[in-house]
């Protein structure tokens, strides 16, 4: 991710346990780090390590969001590597 660079080795470990432990231990990302259930075309269950920014925007608004992101494309055309 462009915007977290420090975060890009422990973002492309495979196993989101692994990845939500490396995040953990970046400075400030103590406790704003956790694992997020999903399922989608293919796979019956997953889980995907996700973090919570300081702040985020969405069409203007201020949100309180989480950002599940993935090793792997999320969509067919390799577009997609994160959830919001």
């Amino acid at each position: 991710l462009p915007l977290f660079p420090e975060a890009g080795d422990a973002l492309s470990e495979r196993d989101p346990a692994e990845a939500v432990r490396r995040l953990a231990e970046l400075p400030g990302c103590a406790g704003r780090v956790s694992l997020v259930p999903f399922s989608a075309l293919g796979t019956k269950s997953g889980l995907l390590a996700a973090f919570r920014p300081d702040e985020a925007k969405l069409q203007g608004e201020e949100r309180r969001i989480l950002v599940a992101v993935s090793p792997q494309a999320l969509s067919p055309e390799g577009v997609y590597t994160a959830i919001i």
